[in-house]
């Protein structure tokens, strides 16, 4: 056995014999989950959605639906969806085309406000490169 092989198995051997001494502690959570009682956003948080990116998701005035941006399906640039708040009958509410952002609900909750740059391009991401001159 070589000179070096020894030191490093006996740190393997103490590592290992430390390793086996240790045993699962389990904490109990130190504050409340809820901050605010009154919270009711915050309050049973549920995974919505399983696919693309998404982001920017806000509450309509009845509580009972969101708006939110999302690659979602082909869609390659943010485009912007609404959806009940158990993740059903989503709908795309955008053109489809260019990029979106920041929806916000009409408080009538039949009108959808949302950012979008299709008048300008028409395509998806504009290019923000900067070129040194």
């Amino acid at each position: 056995m070589s000179r070096f092989a020894v030191p490093y198995l006996a740190t393997g051997l103490l590592l290992g014999s430390w390793a086996l001494g240790q045993t699962e502690q389990k904490t109990e959570p130190t504050t409340q989950t809820l901050v605010f009682p009154g919270e009711k956003h915050l309050k049973n948080v549920t995974m919505l959605t399983f696919e693309g990116e998404n982001a920017e998701a806000y509450f309509d005035f009845s509580d009972t639906r969101l708006s939110f941006q999302s690659t979602h399906g082909s869609y390659q640039c943010d485009q912007i969806f609404t959806m009940n708040l158990d993740g059903s009958d989503m709908k795309l509410v955008s053109t489809g085309k260019g990029r979106t952002t920041c929806a916000y609900f009409f408080p009538d909750g039949k009108k959808i406000i949302f950012c979008s740059n299709i008048g300008n391009t028409g395509r998806g991401m504009p290019d923000f490169n900067l070129w040194m001159i």
